[in-house]
């Protein structure tokens, strides 16, 4: 499992590469397999970490047939040290990942373009972006995501995954 945990990123980054023409082959399909992330996606989901000094955590809810709003944050004991306000929602024929950290990027929405999408994953990139320019959603079992950011920085490539796991039942 270590093997794949490591891979994991570099598959990622892969798939990714072919993502503009594949996201492009069947709209219907795409739209479809967009709904089905969205129906997994619903909920509370928290860090798998061993030690965690500062635990993150994601909350979906659907706001629409063709949007979703989330909040990333991370806590440190009880104290907030971070929080992102996140959206995934359709614009024209693209479907569209935004995220917003006040404190960062003077406070603007970065929006990523979904460029590859599957049964399993989720790929958004904007290249234009500091860090990260690819964000991809990979569900690794019914109630876990790994959520991979990566890109290139002024010091090379660099990869973080964060495997998040179900905390709370989205439905009764």
């Amino acid at each position: 499992m270590k093997w794949f945990h490591g891979a994991l990123p570099w598959m990622l980054a892969l798939g990714c590469g072919q993502a503009e023409e594949n996201a492009k082959v069947l709209d219907p399909e795409r739209d479809q397999l967009i709904q089905q992330h969205f129906d997994h996606l619903v909920g509370k989901w928290s860090a798998l970490e061993e030690h965690p000094a500062h635990q993150f955590h994601e909350e979906w809810a659907l706001a629409g047939n063709d949007s979703m709003t989330g909040t990333g944050f991370v806590l440190s004991g009880k104290d907030t040290v971070l929080i992102e306000h996140l959206g995934l929602h359709k614009q024209a024929d693209d479907w569209i990942y935004t995220a917003r950290i006040p404190s960062q990027n003077d406070g603007r929405t970065m929006a990523f373009k979904l460029t590859h999408i599957d049964r399993d994953s989720m790929c958004f990139e904007d290249t234009a972006h500091d860090f990260p320019q690819r964000i991809t959603y990979f569900r690794s079992s019914p109630k876990v995501w790994s959520v991979s950011l990566s890109g290139r920085t002024t010091n090379g490539p660099k990869h973080s995954v964060i495997d998040l796991r179900s905390s709370k039942p989205a439905r009764p």
